[in-house]
């Protein structure tokens, strides 16, 4: 659910230019948690915020140029547990609400009154919230990526289940053996997270090595072989994403309902919101762009064909730098 540090091509044409930010540091979120942040850009440029997906994915912290940093004051950050941010994968006081919470905090901090709003996988979860409870800080929302944070959702992709079935392959079923059978039932949700939560690091990581092949391994249109090989070369770096995507979806998603709120709130919503979804994305179905755009018309739906999941494939790029050009306009 947002892993890409280990797909991005080496340096496609059609992305901004490379540069240094003009800002970085640590943000004290309260509970414990300090926030890494760079900014890019023109500092007196129109405010736009980037939010990784995962949960605990991280920044790659090139996203900046996904958009034009002549007309962009452009921030990253690594939310809770995520990246360089501390504590290390750490999972107290970290839920949906606490998130939405911070992304205010750093846009009074920046002192925006309000900003664009842009998102991928869990990102575009964070994104809806964010501008579901502060509409009138947002000025405009891209999405890419759908995820509503839903127990079904968390569920097929934990499962391989549902839509995801198409999503078996050798890497699930490696995944999946993992578990003794007694422990495994239908559901790898709990087995995961009670491995992934415990205080053996070995057991830890291997869990989570497991689960981040797999899920990387549909993160694309096609496996990327290399990318998986590199996950074995640096498993502990696996556990921010796998333990919090576990976290959040045994504390929260498979808790709570979120996808008729969403739906709900959305719908009443006045600013531009543009949605970018991969065909072939095998971790956040197509299916759930569709539901939303029909259910909320007014918005601007891109499916891009030939695409997967992760923002490595070179259609997502281009189709969300040409939003981020358009909002130039």
């Amino acid at each position: 659910m947002g892993l890409y540090k280990y797909l991005m091509h080496s340096n496609p044409a059609h992305l901004y230019p490379e540069q240094a930010p003009y800002e970085t540091g640590f943000f004290d979120a309260g509970d414990g948690h300090r926030l890494y942040y760079a900014r890019y850009g023109t500092p007196a440029g129109e405010p736009v915020v980037y939010l990784h997906g995962g949960p605990g994915g991280g920044c790659r912290f090139n996203e900046y140029r996904f958009f034009d940093a002549t007309h962009y004051n452009i921030l990253l950050f690594d939310q809770r547990g995520s990246g360089k941010s501390t504590p290390f994968a750490g999972t107290a006081n970290n839920n949906l609400r606490s998130l939405v919470s911070d992304l205010e905090k750093l846009r009074q901090k920046f002192g925006f009154d309000s900003w664009n709003v842009t998102g991928g996988s869990f990102g575009s979860t964070l994104g809806m919230f964010y501008a579901v409870t502060h509409p009138e800080r947002v000025k405009r929302l891209l999405l890419r990526g759908i995820f509503f944070g839903d127990a079904e959702s968390s569920h097929d992709l934990i499962n391989a289940d549902g839509l995801l079935k198409r999503s078996r392959n050798q890497w699930f079923q490696e995944y999946h053996d993992h578990i003794p059978p007694a422990e495994r039932a239908d559901n790898l949700a709990m087995p995961y997270y009670n491995r992934l939560m415990s205080a053996d690091e070995s057991v830890a990581i291997e869990a989570a090595r497991l689960f981040m092949r797999y899920d990387s391994s549909i993160a694309t249109k096609d496996p990327q072989l290399d990318a998986l090989e590199k996950i074995n070369q640096d498993p502990r770096g696996m556990l921010p994403i796998s333990r919090l995507f576990f976290h959040f979806s045994v504390s929260e998603f498979m808790k709570n309902d979120y996808k008729p709120f969403l739906l709900n709130g959305l719908s009443k919503l006045k600013m531009p919101i543009d949605i970018i979804h991969g065909r072939q994305d095998w971790i956040c179905p197509v299916e759930n762009a569709i539901e939303l755009h029909e259910h909320c018309p007014a918005m601007r739906l891109t499916i891009v064909e030939n695409t997967g999941h992760g923002m490595v494939e070179p259609g997502l790029q281009q189709a969300f730098i040409a939003v981020t050009d358009r909002w130039k306009d």
